[in-house]
């Protein structure tokens, strides 16, 4: 759930989605106004426009279960941009998504990423970490590296 008021804006996608079932994806978007410091009506443009970027305009007045696993995780990362937090904490962005779904998410988060949005996201999909610019790996000790030095790290093993 989104953290309004505050730096950090996360995604519980799954949780967030269910909650919202019979919502399109425009209101289920567009955050509640206490939350931003836009109107309702730029708040729906803002929306739009985020939308727009991750391809999904089309979309606009369909309901939650017209869309795709991958299409919900984007609506899902969108409303955490509209509060717009620094920092986007995402836990295993890309669960029961296929592969084609999956490597549009990623290349989504990179794209944010690049863009100056701070992500801290927690996967146990390895794929993941050729999006990473820093690691945080678990598996014989915790290491906090760069993803190169990660890269080296595997190839050694």
């Amino acid at each position: 759930p989104n953290n309004a008021g505050g730096i950090l804006g996360g995604i519980s996608t799954w949780e967030d989605i269910r909650l919202r079932c019979a919502v399109k994806p425009t209101p289920t978007v567009s955050v509640p106004q206490d939350t931003v410091d836009m109107g309702k009506e730029e708040n729906i443009a803002a929306a739009e426009r985020y939308l727009t970027s991750v391809g999904l305009i089309d979309f606009k007045d369909s309901y939650p279960h017209e869309l795709s696993g991958g299409m919900k995780q984007r609506v899902a990362i969108i409303r955490s941009l509209l509060n717009h937090s620094p920092i986007l904490l995402m836990d295993e962005p890309t669960a029961g998504l296929d592969a084609v779904s999956t490597a549009e998410m990623y290349e989504y988060i990179e794209k944010l990423n690049k863009e100056g949005m701070t992500i801290i996201m927690i996967s146990h999909d390895m794929e993941a970490v050729k999006y990473a610019t820093h690691v945080l790996d678990f598996e014989d000790n915790i290491s906090f590296m760069t993803r190169e030095s990660y890269d080296a790290r595997k190839a050694v093993r």
